[in-house]
């Protein structure tokens, strides 16, 4: 979403410090490559910055559940 809407790593840290949430650089990069896992109200402040929503989120194939059969 960040790059999609041309903003930098570094705007985006300055975007949720105004918002209350001070991440260093070093989280955030962890964030965005996966290595660090995100408390509910950290999604909730990036999804603010993007201007998304939780459904506008995709789900990794590999953390997908398999379709129940209709009974």
């Amino acid at each position: 979403m960040r790059v999609t809407q041309g903003l930098s790593a570094t705007e985006v840290i300055a975007k949720l410090g105004v918002r209350g949430w001070d991440v260093a650089a070093s989280s955030y990069s962890q964030i965005e490559s996966g290595q660090r896992i995100l408390a509910d109200i950290e999604l909730l402040l990036i999804l603010e910055v993007f201007g998304a929503e939780l459904k506008d989120l995709e789900i990794p194939k590999s953390l997908r559940r398999p379709a129940k059969n209709p009974k």
